[in-house]
């Protein structure tokens, strides 16, 4: 039963992360192009997936995210918000 319950959960575990984004691997840690990693269905990236607990509070501290949600014209992001994609600190 145990190894089940572990198999099981190991199959899950993919799709959880791959519902609601498209997780972007980029091994260039530091270059403007890592800093988005969250990319939508719609295209656009975002630095923060606001889904995750955790990235919605480094998310409530950082003012230029902020900034740049506030200020985008961009259409896609209402696209992505009807999908359920809730994303933060949009790229420019």
């Amino acid at each position: 039963m145990k190894r089940f319950f572990v198999f099981v959960l190991l199959a899950c575990a993919p799709l959880t992360t791959t519902f609601a984004w498209n997780n972007m691997q980029n091994l260039n840690n530091g270059t403007e192009e890592s800093k988005y990693q969250y990319r939508s269905n719609s295209g656009v990236q975002y630095q923060y997936d606001l889904s995750n607990p955790g990235d919605q509070i480094r998310y409530s501290v950082d003012p230029a995210a902020q900034m740049r949600d506030q200020i985008s014209v961009d259409p896609r992001r209402s696209l992505d918000e009807g999908l359920g994609q809730f994303g933060g600190g949009i790229r420019r």
